[in-house]
């Protein structure tokens, strides 16, 4: 379980005000934004991850300052479930070495064979 810190601007009752909101706040500026696409947030924005509450607490102060009143932070826990990693025609030497590194994670799997050519 990963714990950290969000800071955001509660969910939109409609998609096309959340996009409108999203969009607004890059034209003012705002680089680092996202809206969230699923979960009980959805149609919140995301001004960002942050592995403090004080980190938390500088950007809720500094979108503050920008004059948006309505933001908050919360605690944010995600679980990961899976991590694909995939490398297409990986050289003999990379191949042997991911194998000697796969004792160290436990519960991994390592698979090798062809790959569908998309392009």
């Amino acid at each position: 379980m990963i714990a950290n810190y969000w800071v955001y601007l509660p969910p939109a009752s409609t998609k096309p005000i959340a996009d409108k909101r999203l969009s607004d706040l890059k034209a003012d500026g705002f680089k680092d934004v996202a809206l969230v696409d699923g979960g009980t947030l959805r149609l919140a924005i995301s001004f960002g991850l942050f592995h403090t509450e004080a980190a938390a607490q500088s950007r809720l102060a500094f979108v503050e300052s920008r004059g948006i009143k309505n933001a908050k932070i919360g605690s944010r826990a995600q679980a990961i479930q899976q991590t694909v990693l995939v490398v297409r025609d990986p050289p003999a030497p990379a191949v042997s070495r991911l194998k000697e590194m796969q004792v160290d994670f436990p519960g991994t799997e390592l698979k090798t064979g062809p790959c569908e050519r998309t392009t």
